[in-house]
């Protein structure tokens, strides 16, 4: 039915899954042992599956072996050198037994270009096909089809073997329990840690090496089909077949959908990265080249951004793209790609489009806007009332669902907005060291907040100390929801507001007792609405005067000033600081930010008044 465009009638006559144990369905003599079937085509008796190793029967894929053993010398992650070699592993543990899947609902709509990509493996030599049964027990797992030509900007499809399959709790066997997936089956916790390079992290080496005065570009390229170069444990090989029209087809390479494969992948990426330091020429585009070429891999020409330029990238070695950022030495900055900008922006107006939401296409869309956060710091502030209502959910007919109420669809109408504004400029390649107490601009308000009594704030400046306290008020002492770690971040923000002016501050150290207050200020990522309210004025406030601020922590005993103030003794701290020789100022907080409620109830912003 899908191979005649009836999509969704083969979805509706597709079969259910098949499972099948080893005590029903193999002869007890045979039970041990996971057999190879293939060789009966060819009129030889059946044998159980070898297990690939370098010096018997090497595993497939066109990796180089003897170059691996010679650039693994001094590699620190020996494990994954040895699966290299002998085969990449699954780490699977579910139960044997044989699992019969039909595609999924994405290979049966793109069928044709489903054909395409089975074909393709065959044809590249990274699966066998047309075997009426190649492995006994097997799994045929479903597989499926992404369709990412809106990320590729022309036609393009992914095929995945999901190896998630069955989800927990979905299928029993004969016994009552639950059959396990490939990927769940999988212990993770025996998996060294392998953190990836964050794009800030690759902006602050090209700002490092950039401040060294010695020449500087940037370089780029992107692998062919780097999965599919490395071959699968042949013993493993019955746990990865895929049912076609045509009979089975058994994958021999690594793929997409294997959880296994795609941390092993990175893993292997390092080893790439080992060869380039290793080699003479290490700073070379050429050199990474020959690299890859040198461990069986291959760049893809259309996306390398060699250290120059070129018809396609007239700014090559000033500027390189990757994972939808731009990272430019020229202008010294790292930014998202307008093309990421739109795709972001449209993930999230179709977000917007109802007041509620799928959670976990909600749970997608923060992940990414996460993501361009490190390229637009000050967006952070508006996920916190998203991350609220994701928190929220409830259960409605159709599944899990998230309500989007007017602060989290407000913050996501400002991504959308400034995604879509083309007034996005980024961040500098590396953050700079704040500058030390004693420069011109630069000094220190040190705030406190009791629970009862009130808040103060205080800062020296030429000799003098400019103070500035106050009461709560009967409103906000009987308010149960005012918590003290919201009167903290409120006796910062007053004492900034109030002190760096006349003090001609441009760089503000905010001394605080409270890591809640601290968090709020130094990450924009508030935990309450009332919190959330005075970040956004607060930064507003920042970036109309130019004044940039670093958050720091400081115990209650050295915050003694500042205590003493929030404790109505403010006449005591006049008092000490006179008997130092200080002269002493007492300044009052604008009304306007005094007077502001921080709640929920629309008011004008103390910016605006």
């Amino acid at each position: 039915m899908a191979a005649a465009g009836n999509a969704s009638m083969a979805r509706r006559l597709r079969p259910p899954d098949l499972w099948l144990s080893i005590d029903e369905s193999m002869l007890p003599e045979a039970a041990p042992w996971d057999w190879d079937l293939r060789p009966l085509a060819e009129g030889l008796p059946a044998h159980p599956l070898i297990r690939s190793s370098r010096d018997g029967f090497p595993p497939p894929g066109d990796v180089i072996r003897a170059a691996v053993e010679q650039a693994a010398v001094g590699f620190a992650d020996k494990e994954i050198v040895d699966e290299l070699l002998d085969g990449i592993e699954d780490d699977a543990s579910c139960t044997r037994g044989t699992l019969l899947c039909a595609p999924h609902g994405g290979a049966l709509r793109f069928f044709s270009e489903a054909q395409k990509k089975l074909d393709k493996n065959e044809e590249r030599g990274w699966a066998t096909g047309g075997w009426e049964l190649p492995c006994w027990p097997i799994r045929a797992s479903p597989y499926s089809m992404v369709d990412e030509t809106a990320r590729a900007g022309a036609p393009k499809f992914r095929i995945t073997n999901d190896m998630s399959w069955p989800h927990w709790g979905m299928m029993m066997d004969s016994e009552g329990s639950f059959i396990e997936s490939i990927n769940g089956s999988i212990d993770r916790s025996r998996w060294p840690v392998n953190r990836l390079p964050r794009a800030n992290k690759l902006a602050e080496a090209a700002a490092i090496l950039k401040s060294s005065g010695a020449p500087c570009a940037l370089w780029g390229f992107d692998c062919e089909a780097f999965y599919r170069k490395m071959g699968r444990q042949r013993a493993q090989l019955w746990r990865n077949a895929i049912a076609t029209l045509h009979g089975f087809q058994l994958d021999e390479r690594c793929c997409f959908g294997s959880a296994a494969d795609a941390t092993k992948c990175c893993r292997v990426s390092n080893l790439v990265a080992h060869a380039i330091r290793v080699t003479r020429a290490a700073l070379h585009f050429e050199a990474a080249l020959e690299a890859i070429q040198w461990l069986g891999h291959e760049s893809s020409p259309t996306k390398e951004q060699p250290p120059w330029p070129t018809a396609g990238r007239p700014r090559g070695g000033i500027s390189l793209d990757s994972l939808g950022v731009e990272f430019d030495l020229e202008l010294n900055r790292m930014r998202l790609l307008p093309a990421k900008c739109d795709s972001y922006a449209t993930s999230v107006r179709e977000i917007l489009q109802e007041t509620t939401c799928i959670k976990d296409d909600l749970i997608r869309i923060l992940s990414k806007l996460q993501f361009a956060a490190g390229c637009l710091p000050k967006g952070r502030q508006w996920l916190s009332p998203v991350w609220r209502a994701a928190k929220a959910t409830f259960r409605t007919g159709d599944g899990e669902r998230v309500l989007l109420p007017r602060r989290a669809r407000d913050g996501l109408h400002q991504w959308a907005f400034t995604l879509e504004s083309g007034m996005h400029v980024g961040v500098p390649l590396a953050h700079t060291e704040f500058p030390p107490m004693g420069k011109p601009g630069v000094g220190a308000v040190y705030a406190d907040a009791s629970g009862l009594q009130g808040w103060a704030a205080w800062t020296a400046h030429q000799g003098e100390i400019f103070l500035t306290h106050g009461e709560w008020t009967e409103e906000e002492l009987a308010d149960s929801t005012f918590s003290i770690a919201e009167k903290e971040l409120l006796a910062s923000t007053l004492g900034l507001i109030t002190l760096a002016p006349i003090t001609d501050l441009r760089y503000v150290y905010s001394f605080t007792d409270n890591t809640n207050a601290m968090s709020a200020m130094r990450r924009l990522k508030p935990r309450s609405i009332r919190a959330e309210r005075m970040v956004a004025a607060r930064l507003q406030w920042m970036e109309q005067r130019g004044i940039l601020e670093a958050a720091e922590r400081i115990t209650t005993g050295a915050n003694l000033w500042a205590d003493l103030g929030s404790r109505l003794q403010a006449s005591e701290v006049v008092r000490q600081a006179q008997a130092l020789g200080l002269r002493v100022r007492v300044v009052e907080a604008p009304p306007e930010w005094r007077g502001a409620t921080w709640t929920d109830e629309p008011h004008p912003s103390p910016t605006q008044a």
